[in-house]
């Protein structure tokens, strides 16, 4: 990275945290504590002023949710999987697989993702019998 991109960086990183500070400031000014907006409402008027693009990323986690792995051990069991470990294996490497697709939740992905972990599974070696 060059130096002068570096410090482009650096220097809009504490412009905003200079306007953070000053926005929080000056709304604890403007009223009482118990009447003055919550922590992360003062955070978001303060980013959106300084800059949209840093005001989107910093109230990101407020309108965001992760999606959520939607195959689940019946899918598994369903396949010819037992209960046990060649199960947890096959359930993470699946949700593995899912992640890396970009989360695709249309059947026919689904489908893929689940056959291939379930013959991942199979070809798994198993552990010898303790006796």
């Amino acid at each position: 990275m060059q130096l002068t991109s570096l410090l482009h960086k650096a220097s809009r990183v504490l412009a905003f945290v200079c306007a953070l500070l000053v926005g929080a400031s000056l709304m604890g000014a403007s009223a009482s504590r118990a009447a003055s907006p919550a922590p992360a409402k003062r955070f978001k008027v303060a980013a959106v002023a300084f800059d949209p693009a840093w005001g989107d990323l910093a109230t990101l986690p407020s309108r965001w949710t992760a999606p959520l792995f939607p195959l689940r051990a019946a899918d598994f069991t369903a396949r010819g999987l037992v209960r046990g470990p060649a199960l947890g294996e096959a359930l993470r490497v699946a949700e593995a697989a899912w992640i890396a697709a970009g989360f695709p939740h249309d059947k026919a992905a689904l489908d893929r993702i689940a056959d291939a972990a379930v013959r991942d599974a199979n070809a798994a070696p198993t552990a010898p019998a303790m006796g």
